[in-house]
């Protein structure tokens, strides 16, 4: 295994993934011959205590005088055969001791090997382990200043936000005053409703007579017109038919009444404003529609009353919406009040006389 220095690596731009790698290699190494070291230690022992079995400590004199202290003769034949014994194991275990001697100092060898071995790869992984804590600070230095920007521009977007809210406050301030504004404006409307509700003389009474009279003359009943606000502030007009005793009754739910009642309350607000710059025209359509005869009769003859009185109407009728007479005729408009007539006989019975395409 090949490991250069961190020094040679700045240049590379080594980052701490790579030199964590180196670290993990030279750990790997540093184990491995701890382990190596481990082993050798221990064959060495063996050796050592090996060479020292082989050295027989044995005095012939000194065992003579223990066997003699003890009562027992030590012949002298037998102490010359032990000192030949110890001779012949001397002689026969001295190619041994060599062995044992040769290895001892291969593995001793070994030992200082790999000690300095163990000795340069610590260093090196201490200026590993250096150098790494130098590149975690730089890239700890680099999360950081990360955070900072992102720091800011939460800063920046939360500014804008305050001046956001800020505007939102400023707008609803100016939303409340509307409000305050607009209900004075519903109180100031109320009041005005109720004050021309009490004086007989302004335009919404006159209306309200003028409904009144054209309602009478179309269908003999009396109308009577309301005005109110509604939740939002709105003015809403209702208008409903009474009875004999001027109680309101339900002929206003009806299409036809209904529509005669709208027609009435158009021509009673032209009517009124007559005199002022206002329309002077009025577009009924359908408005003799499922009548009987005697109420169309009214309408035409209250309808021709309005046009002498300067309020031009355009009124569209079918010919079976005609009312017939006490003997069964068919009535007829006079010429002069026909605009024109409708027909599918050809181009001239056209609204624009076009023909088809």
């Amino acid at each position: 295994m090949l490991i250069g220095p961190a020094k040679q690596r700045i240049g590379g731009k080594c980052g701490a993934k790579e030199i964590n790698n180196v670290v993990e290699e030279l750990d790997q190494s540093i184990a491995e011959l701890n382990n190596e070291r481990y082993l050798l230690s221990r064959t060495r022992k063996r050796l050592v205590d090996s060479l020292q079995a082989e050295q027989i400590q044995f005095r012939p004199e000194a065992a003579s005088k223990l066997f003699e202290e003890a009562g027992v003769v030590f012949p002298g034949q037998v102490v010359k055969q032990f000192e030949d014994l110890v001779r012949f194991n001397k002689e026969i275990s001295e190619e041994r001791i060599g062995f044992l001697k040769e290895e001892l100092v291969g593995v001793n060898g070994r030992l200082g090997e790999v000690a300095k071995r163990l000795e340069t790869l610590n260093r090196l992984r201490q200026v590993e382990l250096q150098f790494l804590g130098d590149t975690e600070s730089v890239s700890k230095y680099r999360e950081l200043n990360q955070r900072l920007v992102v720091m800011k521009n939460d800063l920046a977007s939360m500014e804008r936000q305050r001046d956001a809210l800020l505007g939102i406050r400023e707008r609803d301030k100016k939303l409340r005053a509307v409000i305050r504004e607009r209900e004075d404006q519903v109180e100031a409307l109320q009041a005005n409703i109720d004050t021309c509700g009490a004086n007989k003389d302004s335009r919404y009474e006159r209306v309200r007579a003028a409904l009144v009279g054209l309602c009478e003359g179309f269908l003999r009943h009396k109308a009577l017109i309301t005005t109110r606000l509604n939740k939002k502030g709105n003015i809403e007009f209702d208008a409903e038919y009474l009875d004999a005793s001027d109680i309101p009754t339900s002929e206003a739910e009806g299409k036809s009444y209904k529509q005669a009642l709208c027609a009435a309350y158009d021509l009673a607000v032209a009517q009124v404003l007559l005199d002022e710059d206002f329309i002077r025209f009025v577009y009924l359509d359908g408005l003799l529609e499922g009548m009987d005869n005697r109420i169309k009769f009214n309408m035409i003859d209250v309808l021709r009353k309005l046009a002498d009185q300067g309020i031009q109407q355009i009124l569209t009728v079918i010919d079976s919406d005609l009312p017939l007479d006490e003997d069964g005729e068919k009535f007829f408009f006079d010429d002069d009040e026909i605009i024109l007539t409708l027909h599918d006989e050809g181009a001239e019975g056209r609204l624009f006389r076009m023909e088809t395409w």
